[in-house]
């Protein structure tokens, strides 16, 4: 074998063994990374662990959850509170229609009264929620009596109530064109048709009660 074989031998012999090197050294290196980020893993998890003891997130998640609880609750009680509201404003309101339809013809001063506390019940009302047809029907078909009676028994009020009538009525209108338009469900179609004639009436009938007194009004 001559030099130059023994050398090269020598070289390739030094190679195979950078190469072992070089392997060892690559699986050391995963090995420790591997570890590193197992280590870094658990790190992170203590850390947030800590973080939750010391900033006490248990505790605020249950303080989150007794807040979320409360005001369901809440929601549920300004709900109820609601339908309350409108079931006493709506029985004051078709009562004090109703008082309207108890018509003499000595009760002007009565009717005028009457008439006042109606506006105000109806005010009251419109102020909390859109009346539903059928207490704008309960409300059209009263009125109507009372203004029907007042025209067969020739009462007639003072300028200030007949006043107040005429914007009842442009009022009661008005609602009774919002309830049948925020009421959709189909089966209220006899409905709206039926409050649509009873405020034509309605309008007749105060017609009438002004062409009556066109001619002058009490002092």
């Amino acid at each position: 074998m001559t030099k130059s074989d023994v050398i090269q031998r020598l070289l390739e012999e030094l190679n195979n063994q950078n190469q072992i090197y070089i392997a060892i050294i690559g699986v050391v290196l995963v090995f420790f990374g591997v570890m590193q980020w197992r280590f870094s893993d658990k790190q992170i998890k203590k850390m947030k662990d800590d973080f939750k003891k010391d900033f006490k997130i248990e505790e605020i998640n249950d303080l989150i959850d007794e807040i979320k609880n409360t005001l369901d609750k809440s929601r549920k009680n300004e709900q109820a509170l609601k339908k309350e509201i409108v079931e006493v404003t709506d029985m004051n309101l078709d009562n004090a229609s109703f008082f309207l339809t108890y018509v003499a013809d000595d009760s002007a001063k009565v009717l005028s009264n009457g008439i006042m506390n109606f506006e105000q019940a109806f005010n009251k009302s419109i102020s909390t929620h859109n009346l539903s047809i059928t207490t704008v029907q309960h409300v059209v078909a009263n009125f109507t009596i009372c203004i029907s009676r007042m025209n067969k028994l020739a009462v007639k009020l003072d300028y200030k109530t007949n006043d107040k009538m005429e914007e009842l009525v442009s009022i009661i209108t008005e609602q009774a064109a919002i309830s049948s338009k925020e009421n959709t469900d189909s089966n209220l179609i006899l409905a709206k048709q039926s409050l649509a004639q009873g405020i034509k009436l309605l309008k007749a009938e105060f017609k009438k009660y002004e062409d009556a007194i066109s001619n002058g009004h009490p002092k």
